[in-house]
């Protein structure tokens, strides 16, 4: 899988891996408000057994962005819908510019890229 287009528990779990960190994408069923039962998947890492979710947490991944003095920036962009939206970018030294929805979701695309190049293995998560 190419990891410009990593995302959620998957994107988590290899920027996991690129901290050096065991993890593994776990799921649960989940019937908010009783409106249907849809499945959430969540990286886990093994060593304290807690989730990981750097790519939508600052808590998480705004740490690796400073440590690893990784810069991000935005485009304007025009979607395949029509709609205007903004392409982030995060660039790390060891690889370059990933783009992203969100700024988060761009660098953790960045750092993984930095550590593994332009593609990872798909099916290690489990």
């Amino acid at each position: 899988m190419r990891t410009s287009e990593l995302t959620g528990a998957t994107l988590d779990y290899w920027v996991a891996r690129s901290e050096g960190w065991e993890a593994e994408v776990r799921s649960y069923q989940q019937d908010p408000f009783g409106k249907g039962v849809e499945i959430v998947h969540y990286c886990n890492l093994k060593k304290g057994n807690r989730p990981f979710s750097p790519s939508t947490s600052w808590a998480q991944g705004g740490p690796i962005i400073e440590r690893e003095m990784m810069e991000l920036s935005h485009d304007r962009d025009w979607r395949e819908d029509g709609q205007f939206g903004r392409v982030w970018q995060g660039n790390h030294a060891g690889y370059g510019y990933v783009d992203g929805d969100t700024p988060l979701i761009a660098a953790m695309r960045a750092y993984v890229a930095s550590k593994f190049g332009g593609e990872v293995q798909e099916g290690s998560e489990s």
